[in-house]
Formats: structure tokens, C-alpha cells, sequence
């Protein structure tokens, strides 16, 4: 249903699915053809066919298509960081260096969240804790805590957005608190629903309704038991960083991002 726009983009091709489930046939499309298999194993069969029968790679579909490719998972940042904001992506490759690589990765949704997956990493798939299947944000806090429990030897970093957080994170950020949890909660804070907000200034119109005056995250993670930063620039980004290795309880980082420089692709 998402991958193909509920069937559209599959409209006048020939589909052949491929699914070790018989009964996921023909589930959310009709396929021309049904192969029940392991997805890897079919493919590599394919591709061993093509290369017996002499077939050569075409490549790319297009060189635009390539280039896009290319653009989404190119780690060259430009930054858009301000005195007072800092850029996604800045925040996303720094964040990735600094810390641990043996983690736990836990995303909330939001429109931040396309850059994150291609900038963020873990060891292990079984490492990495999706929570938008439904389309929905705010689950992340419930997924963070739950991951710990299931792997209390990795520290948790999630991600989240400020509405995200707002509508189901900030009252378990104290559950955290109070089970001991290793966790780093980074919030992008653009001040909005940000999918929103890039939808209104698409079409000109005032995004203000979708613009919030949350509370100061930092000193309220503080307040619920944990550390609580703030961070408004580079500067500050880099000394939040740099304190992480020391943290003694579950962590806040409330990053101000600008809502009108959320740019995927760092261009």
C-alpha cells in the first residue's frame, strides 16, 4: 500500500511478487505472477539466469534516477546553522559520530525522519526499532524504553520530533527516569508539525497554525529527573556531544531547528 501509492505505480507493468507467505499474495495488488520464496534467494537465482542466458546490467534506469541515488546517500553536508538554529543534517552527521556505534536506534515520525534514515546506522537490524507502520507519530518514547529492556547492554539514542514528542513523550520521559533507562532522546525542534508546515509554505499559505509555543524541553527533562540540554548552534551541539560518555540518567537534547531550513538532502 505505501511502497507502490496503493497500487498506482504499479498501473499497465507486470508484476511478479515474491513472498515466503503464500496467503501475502495478491494481498494490496495483483501480481501477473506469484513466486513463493525467500526474497534474497529469488533474486539471486534471477541474476544467475540473466547471467547464463548472456543478459547484460542495464544499469540505473536513468541517469537522473542515479543521480538522486547518489544525492540521497551523499554524507557532504551543507549547513544551513544559524546563531540560534542548527541545521538537520549538521546535527544528524555529528550526532552519528559521536555517539556510540554499538546502540540501540529508535525513531519517531516525522518529516525529519528521511535524512535520519540515511544518515543514522546500526550493527544490527535487530539493533534498529521502526515505530511509524501506522503513519502515526508520538510512539516513539514506549518503543525507546521497551528496546532497553529487550537489550540493556546498548544505549538507546531515539530521535523525535517536538510534536512527536509533546504527543507521547514527554510524561514517559520520566518512566525513563524513574527504571534507570540508558537513553538519549534527541528532539528536532522546528517549533511545528513540520509536515505541516512545509505543506502551507508549498502552497503559500501562512503556516502559523501549524507553529507551536512548546515549553523549553531541556529545563523540563530536568525537572522529570533527567538532564536536560538546550542546544541553539554548532557550538552548543558540540558541548552537549562531548558530555554525552559522562551522562549518570536518561538524556534530553532539545535541538532548535528552523522549520523553513529543513532541506532533505542538505542542498
Amino acid at each position: 500500500m505505501w511502497t507502490t501509492a496503493e497500487g498506482s505505480i504499479l498501473t499497465k507493468k507486470h508484476v511478479v511478487q515474491v513472498d515466503v507467505d503464500l496467503e501475502a499474495i495478491n494481498r494490496f495488488s495483483i501480481a501477473d505472477l506469484a513466486v513463493v520464496g525467500d526474497a534474497s534467494v529469488v533474486a539471486d537465482t534471477i541474476v544467475e539466469w540473466l547471467d547464463a542466458a548472456g543478459s547484460t546490467a542495464t544499469g540505473f534506469a536513468s541517469d537522473d534516477m542515479a543521480e538522486q541515488l547518489r544525492r540521497s546517500v551523499d554524507t557532504d553536508v551543507v549547513d544551513h546553522s544559524t546563531d540560534t538554529t542548527v541545521d538537520l543534517r549538521t546535527v544528524l552527521s555529528r550526532l552519528e559520530r559521536a555517539f556510540p556505534a554499538e546502540r540501540t536506534l529508535v525513531f519517531d515520525g516525522g518529516r525529519w525522519i528521511f535524512d535520519s534514515f540515511t544518515m543514522l546506522t546500526v550493527q544490527h537490524p535487530s539493533a534498529y526499532v521502526h515505530t511509524v507502520n501506522y503513519g502515526s507519530i508520538g510512539l516513539g518514547m514506549g518503543n525507546a524504553i521497551g528496546a532497553w529492556f529487550g537489550a540493556p547492554d546498548r544505549p538507546v539514542l531515539m530521535v523525535t520530533g517536538d510534536g512527536g514528542f509533546m504527543m507521547g513523550g514527554i510524561a514517559e520521559f520520566n518512566t525513563a527516569v524513574r527504571h534507570g533507562v540508558d537513553l538519549v532522546v534527541v528532539v528536532m525542534n522546528d517549533g511545528a508539525y513540520g509536515a505541516e508546515h512545509v505543506q502551507f509554505r508549498d502552497r503559500g499559505m501562512d503556516p502559523s497554525i501549524s507553529t507551536f509555543a512548546w515549553p523549553d524541553f531541556g529545563p523540563v527533562a530536568t525537572a522529570l529527573g533527567g538532564e536536560g540540554y538546550t542546544v541553539r548552534n554548532p557550538s552548543d551541539l558540540d558541548e552537549v556531544l562531548g558530555a554525552l560518555p559522562d551522562r549518570t540518567r536518561p538524556v534530553l537534547v532539545d535541538v532548535k531547528i528552523d522549520p523553513d531550513k529543513v532541506v532533505t538532502g542538505g542542498h
